[in-house]
């Protein structure tokens, strides 16, 4: 297994180059088992959030965007800046209290909008809680179709992945409206490995016209614009969290499919749904 070290990734590209798409072909004899531990995801740095869950992330952590000349702007929570600031305890705990659906659903990821997979659901083929006809649930059964099971898991990624793109939307406008500037123009993030990640220009949005005011509103953009920059207030909170800290009761992982049904049904209220409804401008 290839190690990595602490916060060196962004979960999206280790989808992006890692993952591989889940088939009853490839797959027909897998079975998988539920994470007790956040271990694996220690490895990030960041990890994608969408708007129906920005409020519940902004009270944890930092939401940051990122973005590259080759992938589009989203929205992502900061899971590790150094040893001074990790939400992933050494043994695997969770500093929290909760957890963004990029980490919940894992063994499993969905791909990047710029990705051919993009509309596969993916997983990490070095993960332990995957292995041929051994303990756990099978994805598929033995005449090729999805088991109950992982229909659950199905529905949720799909629903997860139209908030995504319509969080991905959102971010676009802020880059649109030339509102996002470099991370490192705040001490915080003044370091390597944080060079695609970028923040809101508080003077420049400030100065938005009024027909720009609307369409941020339209598309969700405004609404992210302000939980990302009341979430900026955790970092001096979470700053010197250390290894051995004494835990705050933390968001454990479910033992059940019934917290990815939950996460699909609330992605999915009126309150979300709300974004599914407007324009792209």
């Amino acid at each position: 297994m290839i190690e990595f070290e602490v916060g060196s990734l962004a979960l999206s590209d280790d989808i992006q180059s890692r993952f591989i798409p889940v088939t009853s072909q490839a797959h027909g004899q897998l079975c998988w088992q539920r994470f007790t531990s956040y271990a694996y995801a220690r490895r990030y740095r960041t990890a994608p959030v969408v708007l129906p869950e920005i409020h519940q992330v902004a009270n944890v952590a930092p939401v940051l965007f990122s973005q590259s000349e080759s992938t589009p702007a989203q929205a992502v929570m900061v899971l590790h800046l150094d040893q001074t600031y990790s939400l992933i305890s050494e043994d695997g705990q969770w500093r929290g209290t909760y957890v963004p659906g990029s980490l919940r659903i894992h063994p499993f990821g969905i791909g990047s909008s710029n990705d051919e997979r993009a509309d596969a659901l993916c997983l990490d083929p070095q993960s332990p809680c995957l292995g041929n006809l051994g303990a756990g649930t099978r994805l598929f059964d033995p005449a090729g179709g999805v088991t109950k099971e992982f229909e659950t898991v199905i529905d949720f990624a799909q629903t997860y992945r139209r908030f995504h793109l319509r969080t991905q939307q959102a971010c676009g406008m802020l880059r649109k409206a030339e509102l996002l500037i470099p991370a490192s123009r705040l001490a915080a993030f003044d370091r390597p490995g944080c060079e695609d990640l970028y923040v809101i220009d508080r003077e420049a949005l400030g100065q938005i016209t009024p027909k720009w005011q609307s369409m941020l509103f339209q598309t969700g953009a405004l609404e992210l614009a302000y939980a990302h920059m009341t979430s900026l207030g955790r970092l001096a909170a979470l700053r010197h969290m250390q290894s051995d800290a004494p835990q705050p009761a933390a968001a454990a992982p479910v033992e059940d499919n019934g917290f990815l049904q939950a996460m699909s049904e609330a992605y999915g209220a009126d309150g979300a749904d709300i974004y599914l409804n407007q324009g792209s401008e």
